[in-house]
């Protein structure tokens, strides 16, 4: 998913408050193809190490989810490895997943891998012809279903009483993995997390427009127009208070156009087209893996089949459609509003 905000504002705590507000410190780095963002509002902080725990936790789940990191298990996955993963996140993402894509019907789906390379989206994907034959589209379809991933659970157990459970989770053979839809939202709340038990407060973890705020702190963030620039007038702004978060999905910055259509980088993994109909979408929710995964699946669902989705995980949604006459529409879903 590719996304950007047109800019991050801040206010301060409410508007009785009259104590002065800290200094705000802002950090960036690269990281899992994008650019990490630590914004601390803390006097008391160490800064040197809130960014290092940051930093560790980011490559720590990078190292494990990428599928540019041939030793990740994301990579592993996909060479048909399959074995014993104990790791974690990758169980996280693997259970999230399943749950995500139930309750969207499909929409969202981590097994869509070979169908982003075959429309050529795919970093180091192989040439196709563009747009790819119906046949082709229909052959990919078929090695993208949820099913290609499986997850076994053997239970053990020793002489003294004591039973553990491994998981052993493998893809189908021409099955291929991509948590591109939602790790970074998981990344984020990982840092987050980890930022918190270290005593760190008043913080916007930001990942590449994948945001979680914390503390007493609101933060106001300006939503992107998609038909215009970075720098332009923003469509919208939206305030951020503590654990909430916030992820965008638009067509506009990852594209190919031919005779004068254009086709956006978020595949429909019901179809194995390119979604269409919705310029943008914001969801606004309690985590941000969650507003990651949902961001995705709301821009290849539309407005009115991503209600069910969004009222089961809690969560709003922005969305931003285009009118015949070329003028923008604005539907806004949820108790978010």
């Amino acid at each position: 998913m590719r996304f950007m905000f047109a800019a991050i504002l801040f206010c301060g705590c409410s508007r009785e408050q009259t104590k002065p507000q800290p200094q705000m410190r802002e950090y960036n780095w690269p990281i899992m193809g994008t650019t990490a963002n630590l914004i601390l509002a803390d006097d008391g902080v160490d800064a040197e190490k809130a960014v290092g725990i940051a930093k560790e936790a980011l490559e720590e789940v990078n190292s494990k989810l990428s599928v540019f990191v041939p030793t990740s298990d994301a990579s592993k996955l996909n060479a048909n490895l399959g074995c014993d993963y104990t790791t974690y996140h990758s169980f996280e993402m693997i259970i999230r997943s399943f749950y995500f894509n139930k309750i969207t019907d499909g929409a969202f789906n981590p097994m869509v891998a070979p169908l982003v390379e075959l429309w050529g989206f795919h970093r180091g994907g192989e040439k196709y012809d563009f747009p790819p034959p119906a046949e082709a589209v229909s052959n990919t379809l078929k090695r993208c279903g949820i099913e290609m991933l499986h997850m076994e659970h053997d239970i053990y157990g020793d002489d003294e009483g004591n039973t553990w459970c491994e998981n052993t989770i493998f893809i189908s053979a021409g099955g291929r993995i991509d948590f591109g839809a939602i790790a970074k939202g998981y990344a984020v709340d990982v840092a987050y997390e980890e930022l918190r038990i270290a005593g760190c407060t008043n913080f916007l973890m930001n990942l590449g427009g994948n945001m979680r705020a914390s503390g007493t702190r609101e933060w106001k963030i300006a939503v992107r127009n998609p038909l215009k620039g970075v720098d332009d007038e923003p469509l919208e702004h939206i305030t951020l208070t503590n654990g909430m978060a916030v992820a965008t999905s638009g067509g506009y910055e990852q594209f190919h156009e031919r005779d004068g259509v254009r086709y956006c980088h978020i595949i429909d993994p019901r179809t194995g087209y390119p979604a269409q109909g919705v310029e943008q979408v914001t969801v606004i929710a309690n985590d941000a893996m969650t507003a990651d995964a949902l961001s995705t699946a709301c821009f290849v669902l539309g407005a009115e089949a991503s209600k069910k989705a969004l009222a089961e995980c809690g969560a709003s949604a922005l969305f931003v459609v285009k009118n015949p006459d070329g003028s923008l529409r604005l539907e806004r879903i949820g108790d978010f509003w």
